[in-house]
């Protein structure tokens, strides 16, 4: 018999993840709510609640002052590992005037400098000292790209038979995945397999694979579908790819008035929208996932 566990999610558990009139705190706490479910529910909130957490406080927090007044121009660039950091956020002799850093404000950076440097970042101090809201922008994609590897891995593991046949949908998944079928016929763990190889998910291909797998589950693909999404995933590109310089593609996607080569702006507004349709799509895909759990394969 099939797991249950529809049972184990909480009454529309996916409206969780919906903002309506909460702040960011209370939207992050309201899906931090959901973590202590049984697993592999509460697996695959975390993955995304933690990621999630990162990003509103770096984006929140006024800590950007103090790293900009630690790290004078000329040394932004290089790259220190975390007991440096602490150093220079510390009371040792500086070069410039520097503000108060209080400890929880330390450990704050040194928490958003490890997890740009999980997501693949080079770990360049100017990716601290630059305009937090942009590297929340950052943070926040890599919220969705976790909790999409964490859904995926799963459920190829717990249903190895989406991946382990020669079906036409098997077939276009390993497509999708760039994996040979002979190779995917013999995966002994798909699930890692999945997590090991496919950490960084760009915006396309993954909405082709959530399509793919899940392509009755209406409300998770409107949700992929939505704009702020798949402009929160091209903002991310021109932050981490450009230096947060924009290019004539980005501005023809956003519609924004800018100038190729002028830095990309992300206001507090833009950044709550993006945050409201990252956990939207994350919610839906948390309740997609647990549905195929619990149907098994089709």
């Amino acid at each position: 018999m099939p797991n249950k566990l529809r049972q184990e999610l909480p009454p529309a558990a996916h409206k969780y993840f919906y903002a309506r009139e909460r702040t960011l705190t209370e939207q992050l706490a309201a899906i931090g709510s959901l973590v202590s479910a049984p697993q592999p529910v509460g697996g695959l909130v975390q993955a995304f609640h933690e990621n999630l957490e990162a990003a509103i406080r770096v984006a929140e927090t006024p800590t950007a002052v103090a790293i900009a007044a630690a790290f004078p121009p000329k040394a932004r660039r290089s790259k220190l590992g975390s007991h440096d950091l602490v150093l220079r956020l510390g009371t040792g002799p500086r070069e410039e005037p520097r503000p108060h850093v209080s400890k929880e404000e330390s450990l704050d950076v040194l928490q958003a400098y490890h997890a740009l440097l999980s997501v693949g970042g080079a770990g360049d101090i100017a990716d601290l000292v630059t305009d937090p809201l942009r590297q929340g922008t950052v943070l926040l994609w890599a919220a969705l790209e976790y909790a999409a590897n964490e859904a995926f891995a799963q459920l190829f593991e717990r249903v190895p038979a989406i991946l382990r046949s020669e079906s036409p949908d098997s077939l276009r998944l390993h497509k999708l995945l760039s994996i040979k079928t002979a190779d995917a016929l013999t995966l002994e763990a798909p699930g890692a397999w999945f997590a090991e190889n496919r950490r960084r998910q760009s915006y396309y291909p993954l909405r082709a694979l959530v399509s793919h797998v899940f392509p009755a589950h209406d409300k998770l693909l409107t949700a992929f579908a939505n704009r702020e999404v798949e402009l929160c995933a091209a903002r991310r590109n021109v932050i981490a790819h450009r230096a947060g310089l924009v290019d004539a593609k980005y501005i023809a996607l956003s519609g924004e008035s800018l100038k190729v080569g002028s830095l990309i702006v992300v206001t507090p507004r833009t950044f709550s929208l993006q945050v409201a349709a990252i956990a939207i799509a994350a919610g839906e895909l948390v309740v997609a996932t647990v549905q195929r759990l619990d149907n098994g394969a089709r």
